[in-house]
């Protein structure tokens, strides 16, 4: 008999145990894999952020965390992450030598999230050192 692939959030689970025990290419791989199997799943949305999040605080890749947090934002620009896939991108864009876009970015987290509380440290950036 043919064994079904995981459910979503066995997946999640899956990548969560990997980047714990500090397997993050492991993890990375099996959140892409989550995305390409279940690509509209509450825990495929997730793992953008999460995926993103390994890259820039674990494995110091800001471009490509950049890339995966546009991804998310690009299909969720108001989804239950986007302050947080906003933020990541301003760091990543930041980290990664990217001045303008990184101040671009700020400003537009501090008026689009303003609710939010990464608002007040994107606050803080723009006011400067």
């Amino acid at each position: 008999a043919a064994v079904s692939p995981p459910s979503p959030s066995e997946f999640f689970s899956l990548a969560t145990a990997a980047a714990t025990s500090g397997r993050y290419d492991d993890a990375l791989l099996i959140l892409a894999r989550l995305r390409e199997l279940y690509p509209t799943t509450r825990p495929a949305m997730t793992s953008y952020v999460t995926s993103a999040g390994i890259l820039l605080h674990r494995m110091n890749q800001p471009d490509e965390a950049r890339r995966i947090f546009d991804a998310y934002l690009s299909r969720n620009s108001r989804g239950a992450l986007a302050a947080e896939a906003s933020y990541g991108r301003a760091v990543a864009l930041e980290q990664g030598g990217h001045r303008s876009e990184a101040l671009a970015a700020w400003s537009a987290l501090a008026q689009t999230f303003q609710e939010s509380p990464y608002a007040r440290r994107a606050q803080q950036k723009l006011a400067g050192p």
